[in-house]
């Protein structure tokens, strides 16, 4: 049980949700055998974080997601799920609620210092909150941050559009081409096209229909285009 747990868990760092979601089918039923109560609760309460995790990117099931996380948070049983249960619950928010989305990532970042998780952190201040306050477009400049692709992020719908382009092309000749980044690159030049290929990588290569409605919002409204997204991201 633990090997798989962690294998699933590897497989959520590289957002294959999909693959997560196979994986974790009828493992409950196993974790029931295991006689020790203290293994058995927290092995449980790992799968109720993984079909939070799936839920929500997976399938886009917001609420589902929130109770799955909020009963983590209830049960208080170590900081590391109320903080991993604290981010998920923070991003469900993203498109809803800026200040419950920014309030509990916050809230997860304070747990992440209370456990000494620094590299955790970086990646809290570096990518998770520009990407927040860009969504919201909250940034009044630049953000300071290490993440190209976040300034190229906030060039792309606050500023100057062909520095978005160089940065973006700097960031996917760096680091490869990703869903995001081909959203990123689709927002600074309206190419419809690249919304598409947005959409398919993150549903096809991720299996990540929450992240996807990034790219969706641009393509549900046009006549070209609305069929095709719609085929992918109601399916």
């Amino acid at each position: 049980v633990l090997a798989l747990i962690t294998e699933i868990w590897c497989r959520n760092k590289m957002r294959e949700y999909s693959t997560m979601n196979s994986l974790v089918s009828g493992l409950d039923l196993t974790i029931n055998e295991i006689k020790d109560d203290y293994i058995k609760e927290s092995y449980g309460l790992r799968v109720k974080e993984i079909l939070a995790f799936v839920n929500l990117y997976k399938f886009n099931n917001k609420e589902i997601a929130r109770n799955y996380a909020e009963e983590i948070i209830s049960k208080n049983f170590s900081p590391t799920f109320n903080a991993n249960a604290s981010y998920l619950l923070g991003m469900s928010y993203l498109f809803d609620n800026y200040d419950k989305c920014l309030g509990n990532i916050l809230k997860h970042r304070e747990l992440l210092i209370e456990s000494e998780r620094k590299s955790e952190i970086e990646v809290i201040d570096n990518n998770d909150l520009p990407f927040i306050n860009n969504i919201w477009r909250k940034h009044s400049e630049q953000p300071k941050t290490n993440d190209i692709s976040e300034k190229e992020h906030y060039e792309a719908v606050n500023g100057d559009k062909t520095l978005a382009l160089k940065l973006i092309d700097d960031a996917i000749e760096k680091e490869g081409l990703s869903g995001f980044k081909l959203y990123y690159k689709a927002l600074a030049t309206d190419d419809k096209s690249l919304f598409m290929q947005s959409l398919i990588f993150f549903i096809n290569r991720k299996g990540d229909k929450f992240y996807a409605s990034l790219p969706y919002e641009h393509l549900k409204g046009d006549p070209i285009y609305k069929p095709m997204a719609d085929l992918l991201f109601m399916d």
